[in-house]
């Protein structure tokens, strides 16, 4: 019997986390080691003691703490392109979303908003945060976009994700469930030209950089370089040669696209600001594009 208590009680110290005290265990190998005297009632009590306090202080241990913080966003604003903007056929865009961070995570620059849902813009599916953004701070969110090229209206969805691939959206204010944010646009039939692409999208303060638009002539006659004049409408602080006057590159023939080319010297701030010019042709404005450029 006195192994068998021995044994039960070597058991009992191994597998639970937190044994017998020492004044018990000592308590019991004496028991042991007094005589064989002692009753076989006895040593099992003594055994049932042990194991009884072995398992309630197990049981009274605390559960191990979930530390994760929670990714959560609040849809504050439509800093570009708003709900049912108008847009042309292919046209190069940039949309920013306003959005506060309502969790407990701080976003870091490996965060990224990513493209979800059925139906998918051109351009970027996705693009990464460009700053840390603590609890409670807002951030604005960019992604360069294609708009289709066919008529029509347009939705495309979009979520946040983690360093670990986990998808989080924005809380709904009616329903109080998460929910993607979106982009809604409409795609009008063109007028006399629409804009294929812009560049660049970002420029170092002080540098000298070429704003290219790629502008499509949607009319049924051709546009001849020295007809159509360029006006810049905003932007025009950025001019490197204010006075030079600004063409198209070459004649464009229907349904082709021409290039203009302005030299421009980037300011000396860090920020976003437009570049818009106007395509006129004999005193009539052919079509107004923008390029929204960031400055680092």
């Amino acid at each position: 019997m006195k192994n068998i208590l021995f044994w039960a009680v070597l058991i009992c110290m191994l597998i639970f986390p937190v044994s017998c005290s020492g004044r018990e265990i000592e308590s019991i190998n004496n028991t042991m080691q007094m005589n064989d005297a002692v009753s076989a009632e006895q040593e099992d009590s003594d055994l049932q003691i042990c194991i009884s306090k072995c398992i309630q202080n197990l049981q009274n241990e605390p559960e191990p703490q979930n530390n994760k913080c929670v990714n959560s966003a609040e849809f504050i604003d439509d800093v570009t392109v708003p709900d049912g903007t108008v847009l042309s056929p292919g046209e190069h865009f940039r949309k920013v979303w306003r959005l506060r961070n309502t969790g407990t995570c701080t976003w870091n620059r490996s965060y990224k908003v990513v493209s979800t849902g059925m139906f998918h813009m051109g351009g970027a599916q996705f693009a990464y945060l460009t700053d840390t953004v603590a609890p409670g701070e807002t951030v604005d969110i960019t992604m360069n976009l294609i708009s289709p090229v066919i008529y029509g209206n347009f939705e495309s969805e979009y979520m946040l994700e983690d360093t670990d691939g986990d998808r989080f959206g924005i809380t709904g204010t009616r329903t109080g469930k998460e929910m993607p944010f979106w982009l809604k646009i409409t795609v009008n039939d063109p007028s006399d030209c629409s804009i294929v692409r812009v560049s660049p999208y970002a420029a170092w303060r002080y540098s000298d950089f070429d704003a290219v638009f790629r502008i499509k002539n949607n009319s049924d006659t051709a546009w001849d370089k020295e007809k159509v004049n360029v006006k810049v409408i905003s932007g025009t602080d950025y001019l490197k040669y204010p006075d030079k006057k600004i063409v198209l590159s070459e004649s464009v023939e229907p349904s082709e696209a021409g290039n203009i080319i302005i030299d421009m010297i980037a300011p000396d701030f860090q920020g976003d600001s437009e570049i818009t010019i106007q395509l006129v042709k004999e005193g009539t404005v052919l079509c107004t594009v923008t390029n929204r450029i960031t400055f680092n």
